[in-house]
């Protein structure tokens, strides 16, 4: 029998002792002192828990209480990091003699690894460790079982229910209280270790040796005694060796408190929307915590400012070097969204300057996702009113690596409708398309590993027949789903949702989130993480061809009867302008004073007009000369009018005005000078009560965008409520697009308030500069004619114009005929 023991304690210490070695080499350079800690700590043996076979302790008689002590184990790498946490679920039965189940419950863990800074070394250390250095136990967590309710408890049993994808698995302790009998509490004292003595006394404010009798008999009275495992070691249960400090030499190492603020780095942009009005806007700068894996920051750091404004001609961009100092960096700006990004990592926080200063640091927005990768969907409950189809909106993010070497390889998210009896109606799969985002964040302990990607968003009209919407995917990704009332008006006020406002209360989202089915089996299993998110500059890649002058302006007019007049509003976009536009342009004309001018027209003749602004009514003569020619005699009648001038070459000519009195004369079909006021003339058609319908052609399955212009009477300060309803064709149910087109919306309308607009052909009528906005249709819609309605909810005398930008020129051809006029002679 000696021999067998001597042997078996030999072939421990072979097998053992090549971890003990890795570990102390792990724990630092001091070889004698790691030894010393060795010896200092206590060894317990944990039980590892099964995901599927439970691991039993028995119950002794009159117990009313257990204490389960769990330990979690982690790759020994993550263990660095004292805030990172991670979470289990335990599950346990209660069950009597004859195995019958008394009582279930499941219990949920959150659990970290302290970190201490050793005083007699330079090394950190844990308060519990294995003899494996790869692997890392967790803090210790504590749970009670109540056993008051079930008096014939006999059995208790506990497995790992589920657990964070770092977790490797959970090992357990079971204690029951032992109570000692009175007359044993004095001698049982003195049996005691000097280490238990200490242990005891861990809560007391004096020393063992300090206590008095009856104290000592109160920490006899009770105290927690293990209870082993029922069956065969390596069958029925998996014992475990775990180290224990009961007293540390050092202090907790916990991670510096970041500064207040929103990081910004080269990565990770801000945007931070700005109010109407706008105003003096204040950064300031602080430096920051370095990311994983990165340095920390170096002065001085570069940063890029840019402003947005509503319209695409309203943009600046600002650099700023901070050095480190308190001053930041200030200027004014209109209304809008500012954009700043640094070439390091800076903490910023953001002030608006009035009259008392006001800090305007945008709040974190957070938005709850659902992990799927392979073998992990994710379903959504889909519910119909009334048997209609309902519209659903998937976004989609991808989950990076944050220090991946290479690029992920392309992936598909495939949807699967089901219906109520779990059969498949339609499948489908959906590419993810964004790169790294700029602007959304992972949280907490997704921030240490993991990028996201923007978001791809995905629309599906859902037949209802199909109850279920399940999502899988090969890669991690992160899903969104929304869906939205099928007869629901989307209102948008004009202009207050293209700005920041405080009061949310008025503004209604477009789309409702929807959760996900067992959201809180989904929950304990880490799979719902929380991204932060911000509101996204205005794209203007789509603008590019635009703003080479390559594009197609179309203006279109109502159906049936309608009155129209035209407009003379001044030119504010700095948007090329083609020749084929000129006829609309008109500059100014001097008069009594020569000015040469160059026509262009893709006829080789031109028609020019001359509209006049006079402030009185007599008739008054005027004559035009071409290039020292009279080319033109007669009369100017009334306070305004216009002029169609003889027909002349579209080439560069001389022209002089001659006429006496006060007046302002325009000219188009000339090409303007640089720096010189430009005006087009609009055909706005009267927009009341009736409302108006226009015919569209959409040319594409894609994206189109029709621009509306509502212009009130000058003064104006009632707000106007627009309805618009488009005549769509029935959607193709249960296909996937990029987006969706509302068939009705309601446009709030705010009197622009500001500036004058001739209205020609008028005495004296003018109106304001009006209010613009969009009416999408997204790809959802097929290419083809749909009638536009457009209907105010009263008649306050405005104008309406409807229009469209195409980006890249058409085929455009025309056919025509003229004779040679006199005017080619010279």
């Amino acid at each position: 029998m000696k021999t067998l023991l001597i042997i078996s304690i030999s072939l421990f210490v072979w097998q053992g002792w090549p971890h003990l070695d890795a570990w102390l080499i792990s724990q630092g350079n001091k070889a004698i002192h790691s030894q010393e800690k060795m010896a200092t700590a206590q060894k317990r043996t944990v039980y590892r828990l099964d995901r599927q076979a439970w691991t039993a302790f028995p119950i002794l008689p009159k117990q009313n209480v257990l204490r389960v002590l769990s330990n979690a184990t982690i790759p020994h790498t993550h263990s660095l990091n004292s805030e990172l946490e991670w979470q289990y679920v335990l599950h346990y039965q209660i069950l009597d003699k004859t195995g019958q189940l008394l009582s279930e419950q499941t219990y949920h863990q959150r659990t970290k690894v302290t970190v201490y800074q050793d005083r007699h070394a330079e090394n950190r250390v844990r308060a519990v460790f294995y003899i494996d250095p790869n692997q890392q136990p967790t803090d210790g967590r504590n749970m009670l079982i109540n056993l008051s309710d079930t008096p014939n408890a006999a059995l208790v049993r506990l497995r790992l229910q589920s657990a964070d994808p770092d977790i490797i698995d959970v090992g357990i302790r079971v204690y029951w209280q032992q109570t000692w009998d009175e007359f044993k509490l004095d001698y049982l004292w003195l049996r005691l270790s000097d280490r238990e003595k200490r242990d005891l006394t861990r809560g007391s404010l004096y020393e063992h040796d300090l206590l008095t009798q009856q104290e000592k008999r109160n920490l006899l009275r009770e105290r927690w005694a293990v209870i082993g495992p029922l069956g065969v070691s390596g069958r029925e249960y998996y014992p475990r060796e775990i180290y224990i400090h009961k007293e540390m030499e050092g202090d907790i190492v916990r991670l510096p408190v970041e500064s207040y603020g929103i990081l910004v780095n080269g990565l990770h942009w801000v945007t931070v929307p700005l109010l109407e009005q706008g105003g003096q806007i204040h950064l300031h700068f602080s430096e920051a915590l370095p990311l994983p894996g990165q340095p920390a920051t170096q002065l001085p750091v570069k940063i890029t400012v840019k402003w947005y404004g509503r319209q695409s001609k309203e943009r600046s961009t600002h650099t700023f070097v901070w050095d480190g100092s308190e001053n930041g960096f200030e200027s004014e700006f209109a209304g809008g969204l500012l954009e700043i990004s640094a070439d390091q990592a800076v903490m910023m926080r953001v002030f608006l300057k009035k009259a008392e200063v006001q800090e305007i640091t945008p709040p974190p927005v957070h938005l709850s996702t659902t992990l799927i990768q392979k073998n992990m969907p994710a379903e959504f409950k889909i519910n119909h009113v009334q048997r209609q189809s309902i519209p659903v909106r998937i976004n989609l993010r991808r989950l990076l690596e944050r220090n991946a070497l290479t690029e992920p390889s392309p992936c598909r998210v495939t949807y699967t409708l089901l219906n109520a009896k779990g059969g498949t109606q339609k499948t489908g799969t959906m590419p993810l398309t964004q790169a790294r985002s700029f602007y959304d964040r992972s949280t907490k302990q997704w921030w240490e590993q993991f990028e996201v990607s923007d978001a791809d968003s995905y629309y599906i009209l859902i037949p209802p027949k199909s109850v279920t919407l399940r999502l899988t995917s090969p890669c991690m990704a992160l899903v969104a789903v929304y869906n939205r009332p099928t007869g629901l008006l989307r209102t948008t006020r004009i202009p207050e949702d293209y700005y920041y406002t405080p009061d949310k209360s008025e503004r209604l989202p477009a789309w409702f989130r929807l959760r996900p089915q067992n959201y809180a089996v989904l929950s304990e299993q880490n799979r719902t993480p929380l991204l932060r998110i911000q509101r996204r500059p205005p794209s203007d890649e789509a603008d590019m061809e635009i703003m080479a002058g390559r594009y197609t302006w179309e203006d279109y007019r109502p159906e049936g009867q309608y009155r129209s007049r035209y407009l003379l509003t001044l030119r504010d976009s700095e948007l090329p302008i083609r020749d084929q536009a000129l006829g609309a342009f008109y500059q100014e004309m001097p008069k009594n004073s020569p000015l040469i001018l160059q026509f262009v027209n893709t006829r080789r003749t031109i028609q020019p007009n001359l509209i006049y602004f006079r402030q009185t009514r007599k008739p008054v003569k005027i004559r035009i000369l071409l290039d020292n020619r009279l080319h033109y005699e007669g009369y100017l009648t009334g306070y305004r009018g216009e002029l169609k001038l003889p027909k002349f070459t579209a080439t560069t000519h001389r022209l002089h005005l001659k006429v006496n009195g006060p007046g302002q004369f325009l000219i188009n079909h000339a090409k303007p000078k640089e720096g010189q006021p430009i005006y087009i003339k609009r055909l706005a058609h009267r927009f009341d009560a009736k409302g108006l319908q226009f015919t569209y052609e959409k040319r594409s399955q894609d994206k189109e965008l029709v621009s509306a212009r509502v212009y009130l009477p000058k003064e104006t300060q009632e707000r106007l409520q627009v309805q618009v309803t488009l005549g769509a064709e029935a959607k193709i149910k249960a296909t996937h697009n990029t987006g969706w087109t509302f068939p009705q919306r309601q446009y709030d309308l705010r009197a622009a308030a500001e500036g004058e607009i001739v209205v020609l052909n008028t005495r004296n009528e003018f109106v304001d500069v009006g209010q613009f906005f969009v009416i999408p249709l997204q790809d959802d819609l097929p290419a083809g004619e749909y009638q536009i309605t457009l209907k105010p909810q009263k008649s306050l005398g405005a104008y309406l114009t409807l229009s469209k930008i195409t980006a890249g020129l058409e085929e455009q051809r025309q056919f025509f005929s003229e004779t040679q006029p006199y005017e080619l002679l010279f």
